[in-house]
C-alpha cells in the first residue's frame, strides 16, 4: 500500500493504509506475527461459517426452517492447537459481516440489522465463558484484529466472496462491497496491532458498530429496493464444502497481497432531502 503510485486513482483502502504510514503498517505485521505465536487455549484455529456443518435439512424446500434440534458441528480440524485467545472469534465474524455491508447494499437492511444482532449475541455468550486476567476491551480487539486479518484477505482474494447474498455478475456492486471490507479491515487491524487503545469494552463495541454503519450508508441505495428476490446460496444449491486453511497468513503472506489492486468504485450519495437509509 505505502508503494502504491498515488496518481490519483488508488482506492479508499489503500488511501487509508497510506495514511497510517509505513511505521504503523509494519507493527500491525509484527503484532500479527507475535500473536500467531500466543499459547492461550485451545482454538479450532481455521474456525469460519464455512467449516461449521448445520443439522441437515428434510428437502430443498425447507432450507430456511432450521432442524429439530439445530445441531451445529464443528469441522476441519488440522489446525487446531494452544493459540491466541479470541483468533476464533476473530475468524467467525467476517463472512457475517460481509453479508451486512451486501444487504446494506441491496437496500435490505433488516437483514444486516439481524446479522449485528447475531453478532452481538455471539460475543455476549462467549464473553461470559471467558476464562482469564486480560480485561474484555483487549480480548475484543483482538478479536477484531483477527477479523481485520480475514477482511484483508477478502478484499485482495476474493475469499467466499462467490456466496455473498448478491446478483451474479453485479461487478460494480462486488467491487463496492470489497472497497468496504478492505476499509474495515484496515480499521481493525489499527485498533487491536497497530494501537495502544485504553477504551472500555461498550466504547470499542459502539466503535465497531458506529464503523459498520458508516461503510452500510454508503453503499446503501439512494431509495431502497422492494421486491427483489433473494438467490439460493451456492453452497445450499450445490452441498459443496469449502475449506481454508489457507488462511492462517504468516510469513508475510499480508505483504504479497498488497500487488493484487483493483478499481475503486463510485459510492452513491444522499442529498439533503433524501431519505437516510439508516
Amino acid at each position: 500500500m505505502i508503494k502504491e503510485e498515488d496518481n490519483g486513482d488508488i482506492d479508499r483502502p489503500t488511501k487509508l493504509g497510506k495514511s497510517m504510514g509505513k511505521s504503523m503498517l509494519d507493527k500491525i505485521i509484527s503484532t500479527y506475527r507475535e500473536k500467531l505465536d500466543d499459547r492461550d487455549c485451545i482454538v479450532h484455529g481455521d474456525c469460519h461459517v464455512f467449516n461449521m456443518l448445520v443439522e441437515l435439512k428434510p428437502s430443498i424446500e425447507k432450507l430456511e426452517n432450521f432442524g429439530e434440534k439445530g445441531d451445529i458441528v464443528l469441522i476441519d480440524w488440522e489446525f487446531s492447537r494452544c493459540g491466541p485467545l479470541a483468533i476464533d472469534m476473530g475468524f467467525i465474524h467476517p463472512f457475517p459481516i460481509t453479508c451486512v455491508l451486501t444487504h446494506a447494499m441491496n437496500g435490505e437492511l433488516s437483514s444486516s440489522e439481524n446479522i449485528l444482532k447475531f453478532l452481538d449475541t455471539l460475543w455476549d455468550e462467549y464473553s461470559s465463558t471467558v476464562e482469564t486476567d486480560r480485561e474484555l476491551s483487549d480480548i475484543y480487539r483482538t478479536m477484531l484484529s483477527f477479523t481485520g486479518v480475514i477482511l484483508i484477505a477478502y478484499y485482495k482474494l476474493g475469499f467466499h466472496l462467490e456466496f455473498l447474498p448478491i446478483d451474479k455478475g453485479n461487478v460494480e456492486g462486488l467491487n463496492r462491497i470489497k472497497k468496504s471490507i478492505g476499509v474495515l479491515g484496515m480499521k481493525f487491524l489499527s485498533w487491536g496491532f497497530g494501537e495502544e487503545d485504553t477504551t472500555t469494552l461498550p466504547e470499542i463495541r459502539k466503535r465497531f458498530k458506529d464503523t459498520v454503519a458508516e461503510e452500510m450508508q454508503l453503499l446503501s441505495p439512494v431509495k431502497k429496493m422492494r421486491g427483489r428476490n433473494r438467490r439460493s446460496s451456492m453452497l445450499r444449491a450445490s452441498g459443496r464444502r469449502v475449506s481454508d486453511a489457507h488462511l492462517m497468513l504468516g510469513n508475510g503472506s499480508v505483504r504479497d497481497m498488497t500487488t493484487l489492486m483493483e478499481a475503486e468504485a463510485t459510492l452513491p450519495l444522499f442529498t439533503a432531502d433524501e431519505e437516510d437509509p439508516l
